[in-house]
């Protein structure tokens, strides 16, 4: 099993961009661009320093845990400010979508932990609170 951590909040995945490009005296066109690049290239850093090896080639199970700062508003006000209201859980359950957060960290390990994320055959993942981060465990 290899162990992969990711510093800092978890990011979802966003749609494609695209914009119209007009060329003076050519017909317009559309361009579709990748708005979260610099986001992937940092992850990518932390990924490499921690997965020095050759991508693997065969079948993968990913079980993946993104940690989400839990806000202020959690907790009392005061004396209570370390403690946590009864009303709040520990699981996560407001947006980003679990999907969105699994597909960026799946494509960012593209070609540098696996070929390609079509070789995870299996997938388990889960957001909660805690202090920012991603955990990755492969096997």
């Amino acid at each position: 099993m290899i162990k992969i951590i990711i510093q800092g909040n978890p990011i979802s995945k966003a749609r494609p961009r695209a914009r119209i490009i007009q060329a003076k005296g050519k017909k317009p066109f559309v361009s579709v661009y990748d708005s979260q690049k610099k986001e992937s290239d940092l992850v990518k850093e932390q990924i490499k320093a921690q997965f020095n090896s050759e991508p693997f080639l065969g079948c993968l199970r990913l079980v993946i845990t993104f940690y989400i700062q839990r806000p202020k508003s959690h907790y009392g006000t005061g004396k209570n400010s370390a403690i946590l209201k009864p009303k709040y859980q520990i699981e996560h359950t407001k947006k980003p979508d679990i999907d969105n957060l699994s597909k960026f960290i799946m494509d960012c390990m593209n070609g540098i932990v696996y070929k390609d994320d079509s070789q995870v055959y299996n997938l388990s993942a889960t957001k909660m609170y805690g202090e920012p981060r991603t955990e990755i465990n492969l096997t």
